[in-house]
């Protein structure tokens, strides 16, 4: 079946038809359709692209270039697949001040008057620039254009511009074989941008018009209120004509319609049960004081004694209900033990049979409370069943990076929903992922490879299967990242598991509250000058397996010379810091260093003025709490999603420099951990100041008025379309 049939049988199949666009630009074509097709058409309005959001403005290079130039002389053309374009631009007469895009990477006849540029071009678009432009119907209101059709509704779309608006010039092309000359490119850019040519200043009058028009305030919301009354009508009249059954659930619909069109959003119950650690259910709290604050009710299951730990988060006690949750006791695990920082680490495992323990308690809740929604954690594979079960959507919500569950994708490597990989498999990237030259090390997929080898749980599952179950049970998988850091990643992830990818956004955690920093901590902090102390901490759970790696961190720090505050656990097997200090180390740091255990004010150490640097071990958690800080990153990952991260943070978004390690041990060096850490903290190296330039940027975007509050109403809708009350 051709295309134009496919379009005419979907137009005939219809009730009506929705169409991107406004009654003022195309109204009387609009009624000409209806009459012909007997069909209603619903405006839709303009639908005009969200302002670019999160990359910190145009690219500092390009906007450079182009502020070397005068304002509207500067000729920006796409697409980039059409390179005999750029062969007759080449020639142009006027082209020392044209941009063009260099397709063939052969111009030294445009040298210093042209750029090849690739990547995202919303924000050139608001660049006070002109462009040929290959006219499909989008990006019409910054820009006045030459059109150069190329196929498609392209060619009537010119039509549209160019002798219905007027708002265009098309580039001439031959009647028979649509080939164009050089001459004829340089006769339509110069009709628009020449400020003597008549046509080119008609041109302009109906451009700037049109463009008043397009981004008239409350233009879209009008087209969007009427759009909803005339589906309501639809719906309607759909039930009037139908028995009365069917008649109340149109009525009913449309009902919730109107509702939704008043933005009286429903409120769902959702029930929440993170696993048994704080790095989980801080998250998982975090993500139900944004839902509470649109008014959803939640079921917040954790231990006892976590309950009075996390009280202080709740922001929202009238809508988030601690529901305790007793951990069963186990065979392996030590009395009253009920969460991960509780556990010793040969007791891990047994913290699994225990939390699947709990299932009676949870399914007995269900039962009861009735959910919408369940967000639950990765070992909790056999939550998805009971709560569907008693009706409920259950939804993956996963603390980890979107970039890691996308580079261990065993269906992207061919290998089924479970299929366990090999150490090699873990080092190289699968098949079409977004950064192939990304992987894992010898070492790291070595430790990757030995987690697999634990069983966990009463089903005695493998520790990766737990992750893949997660997500294939889910109905949709719920990140807490941003699709500006992530989205090449999530649509790879969405596309081989299968499922709805939902961004919950940063979440960052809320400020800290009135208390400020320990006056002692403080005290000592204020002895140095601004950005000169290295801040070192792993969190509460990391623990080093080596203790001469934990020393030889330690002389790293020692060898920067710089004063450094250590915030570390002892290593494995070891009772205190003491015990593994290096022999006279105390001695000689006193003064400049301190190497301490236990909880500390961490937003607060990295908001002190103090603060020059940032050693991490690149948890998910820690890495968004870091990047709204003003502390360049050195990043030392140590287990499981961290060396991920880490590539994410380094490579991709080039946020923080990595500590050299052995290819095949892991091991580091007290030079290589000086050597990261000067690179960042140095004024003068090229790499650190790029470092500190994209962390700057980042920052600025993650703390942005209404970034959160943007993701929260997304994922809203999303999660009432998942239970069915979106429309």
């Amino acid at each position: 079946m051709s295309v134009p049939e496919r379009m005419h049988i979907a137009i005939e199949e219809s009730d009506e038809v929705c169409c991107k666009s406004c009654k003022q630009m195309e109204g009387s074509i609009g009624e000409y359709f209806e009459k012909h097709y007997q069909k209603p058409a619903l405006w839709a309005g303009p639908m005009l692209s969200s302002p670019p959001v999160g990359s910190g403005g145009l690219d500092e290079k390009l906007d450079g270039w182009l502020k070397g130039f005068e304002e509207g002389s500067v000729v920006c053309h796409s697409p980039l697949d059409h390179p005999h374009i750029v062969k007759r631009l080449n020639q142009h007469p006027h082209k020392d001040s044209w941009k063009e895009f260099d397709i063939l990477g052969k111009s030294k006849r445009t040298r210093n008057c042209a750029i090849r540029w690739v990547g995202a071009t919303t924000f050139d678009l608001k660049t006070p620039l002109d462009r040929v432009f290959h006219k499909s119907l989008r990006s019409r209101v910054f820009i006045r254009s030459s059109e150069l059709p190329l196929r498609g509704d392209q060619f009537i779309n010119a039509r549209l511009m160019s002798e219905e608006l007027r708002v265009g010039i098309e580039v001439q092309k031959g009647e028979e074989d649509g080939s164009f000359t050089k001459e004829a490119i340089c006769d339509a850019v110069m009709t628009v941008m020449d400020e003597e040519s008549d046509v080119g200043k008609q041109i302009r009058i109906n451009h700037t018009k049109w463009r008043e028009i397009l981004l008239r305030k409350g233009l879209e919301d009008g087209y969007i209120n009427d759009f909803t009354s005339s589906l309501q009508s639809l719906v309607l009249e759909w039930g009037l004509h139908a028995n009365v059954s069917i008649q109340n659930e149109a009525y009913m619909l449309m009902l919730k319609m109107s509702e939704n069109s008043n933005q009286e959003k429903e409120k769902l119950h959702i029930l929440m049960y993170p696993w048994l650690a704080f790095g989980h259910m801080t998250p998982f709290l975090h993500l139900a004081n944004e839902l509470a604050q649109i008014g959803h009710k939640i079921s917040f299951f954790l231990p006892p004694k976590a309950r009075p730990k996390l009280a202080h988060l709740n922001l929202h006690p009238h809508l988030i209900s601690f529901v305790t949750v007793s951990v069963p006791a186990v065979d392996g695990l030590p009395d009253g033990v009920e969460t991960t920082s509780e556990t010793p680490m040969r007791a891990g495992p047994y913290l699994f049979d225990a939390y699947d323990l709990t299932r009676p308690h949870i399914e007995s809740s269900l039962s009861q409370l009735r959910p919408d929604v369940v967000f639950y954690d990765f070992a909790a594979h056999w939550l998805p069943g009971l709560a569907r079960k008693y009706g409920a959507r259950p939804v993956y919500y996963s603390m980890f990076c979107t970039t890691f569950f996308a580079y261990l994708s065993p269906r992207a490597r061919g290998l089924g929903p479970k299929g366990l990989m090999s150490e090699a498999e873990f080092m190289r990237a699968p098949p079409g992922f977004p950064l192939p030259e990304m992987g894992l090390r010898a070492h790291e997929a070595r430790h990757h490879a030995w987690l697999n080898g634990f069983r966990v749980g009463l089903e005695k599952v493998p520790f990766w299967e737990l992750f893949y179950r997660a997500i294939e049970e889910s109905d949709a998988v719920c990140c807490r990242s941003c699709r500006e850091m992530e989205g090449h990643f999530g649509d790879y992830l969405a596309k081989h598991f299968e499922k709805p990818l939902l961004w919950a956004g940063p979440l960052l955690p809320s400020p800290p509250g009135p208390d400020g920093l320990d006056e002692k901590l403080d005290g000592w902090l204020k002895g140095f000058e601004a950005k000169r102390v290295v801040y070192c901490a792993f969190g509460s759970e990391v623990i080093m397996f080596h203790k001469e790696q934990f020393q030889e961190l330690l002389f790293g720090l020692e060898l920067t010379g710089l004063p450094f505050l250590a915030v570390l656990k002892p290593p494995f097997d070891y009772e205190t810091i003491e015990s593994a200090l290096p022999e006279g180390f105390l001695e000689r740091v006193k003064g400049r260093g301190i190497v301490q255990d236990g909880w500390v004010q961490q937003q607060l150490i990295l908001k002190h003025s103090s603060i020059g640097c940032f050693v991490n071990h690149c948890g998910a958690g820690t890495l968004l709490e870091a990047l709204t800080s003003e502390c360049p990153l050195v990043l030392f990952p140590q287990k499981c999603d961290n060396f991920i991260n880490a590539r994410l943070m380094s490579e991709v978004l080039r946020v923080g420099v990595e500590v050299e390690r052995g290819e095949d041990d892991g091991f580091i060096t007290r030079e290589g951990v000086c050597n990261a850490i000067m690179t960042v903290v140095k004024e003068e190296n090229e790499v650190g100041r790029e470092i500190r330039a994209n962390h700057a940027k980042w920052r600025e975007f993650l703390l942005k008025d209404g970034l959160q509050e943007a993701y929260t109403n997304e994922l809203n809708d999303k999660l009432l379309g998942l239970v069915g009350w979106g429309y």
